[in-house]
């Protein structure tokens, strides 16, 4: 039988293994929990923010070419403590909070749950293609400068801007007399640090890729050509919109016919032009366009049964065109509609005679003036913002 001191030796000698045991297995989990993860935000949309899916594709677009991955979700209210609470991830919180009159507060708290950031935009015309472009540069600003810089509010000093810019607190202030003056004239100046940035005005680059169909008055003897067509495009939006257009269309076939002679036509219609425009309100566009290009006719005579006038032989007849419009267009996302109305000036004076053995006799002539309408669903890529 062992001594009783060698049993207490080997009980401690199993005791300090399992204890190192345990250790060594936790190193792992440890240092694997100590890897930097890759730059988050959490984008919280308010609201009416909430309801633009082109916001989201904005933001995320702006904050992965940061680097940043953004999980955006939306909300219909919004509370200072859902800022001001303790962090519990690694990633910035953002929430886009539009207010009263076209304001719209943006809150950030950096990962440590420490640094805060408070702004201000006045959006006129509301979350149009200009407001989300003020909105995503600021966002992508502060995301980037809490996740690289120390920069930042305080908590405290984030918690007394929150209660002093309180929209409530404002209605009141609004409504009703002061009955301290002295402490409304303290709390007037605002910190630099909370006073609104202005980010500047960005330009996009945009494709115009549609689908059209118009239509054109010829005359009381031709009627109304009409027939579907494409339009190419390329715009550049700051304040106003600028774009270059072409506009291909084929007509579907006319005839006309006169006791004498009778003819079959095939219209292809190309125009270049060149469109200006400011918004109206919201995703609306009032646009001005003026043009120039072609009418290529295929004409292919042929004579009534029992005429004896011998048909000439099929021919194109070319006019140059000069086009102006007045256009109309909304936005749906990335989708626009467009209507418009205008008119084709012929350049030339065009008409179709018969030919006698003495004269020609002139049987139909399309007006010089020709009264036009159009409309287009186009899809509008962004390529570019700069």
């Amino acid at each position: 039988m062992p001594p009783p001191r060698f049993g207490l030796c080997l009980c401690f000698a199993f005791a300090g293994f399992g204890a190192v045991v345990p250790s060594a297995r936790a190193e792992p989990t440890a240092s694997a929990a100590a890897e930097p993860s890759a730059n988050q935000a959490l984008v919280v949309l308010v609201g009416a923010a909430g309801r633009d899916p082109e916001l989201r594709s904005l933001l995320s677009e702006l904050l992965q070419r940061r680097g940043v991955h953004a999980g955006i979700s939306q909300q219909s209210g919004f509370g200072r403590e859902e800022l001001l609470k303790p962090a519990t991830g690694n990633a910035v919180l953002v929430f886009i909070v539009p207010g009263l009159g076209g304001n719209v507060g943006l809150y950030f708290r950096a990962p440590d749950g420490e640094r805060f950031l408070l702004r201000s935009l006045l959006l006129r015309a509301g979350f149009d293609d200009v407001g989300r472009e003020l909105v995503g540069q600021v966002v992508e600003t502060a995301v980037a400068s809490l996740l690289h810089t120390r920069d930042g509010l305080t908590r405290e000093q984030a918690q007394l801007a929150l209660t002093r810019d309180e929209p409530a607190a404002a209605a009141v202030a609004s409504t009703k007399p002061a009955k301290n003056p002295a402490i409304v004239a303290k709390r007037a100046p605002p910190k630099p640090a909370l006073l609104p940035r202005a980010a500047p005005a960005s330009t996009s680059l945009e494709g115009w890729f549609a689908l059209r169909y118009g239509a054109v008055a010829l005359g009381t003897q031709l009627g109304i050509a009409h027939g579907p067509g494409l339009e190419l495009g390329l715009s550049v939006k700051r304040h106003w919109l600028l774009r270059s257009r072409l506009t291909l269309e084929r007509d579907f076939p006319q005839s006309f016919a006169t006791s004498l002679i009778a003819a079959e036509l095939m219209r292809v219609r190309w125009r270049v032009t060149a469109d200006a425009g400011l918004p109206l309100r919201g995703e609306q566009l009032l646009l001005v366009s003026l043009g120039l290009g072609q009418d290529l006719l295929d004409v292919k005579p042929t004579a009534p049964s029992g005429s004896s006038i011998a048909p000439a032989a099929a021919f194109q007849d070319p006019v140059p065109v000069m086009q102006a419009e007045l256009r109309y267009e909304a936005s749906l996302a990335r989708f626009r509609i467009a209507a418009s109305l205008g008119a084709d000036v012929s350049l030339v004076k065009t008409h179709y005679d018969v030919a006698h053995t003495i004269e020609r006799e002139r049987v139909v002539r399309p007006w010089l003036i020709r009264p036009s309408a159009g409309l287009a669903l186009a899809f509008c890529p962004r390529w570019a913002t700069f």
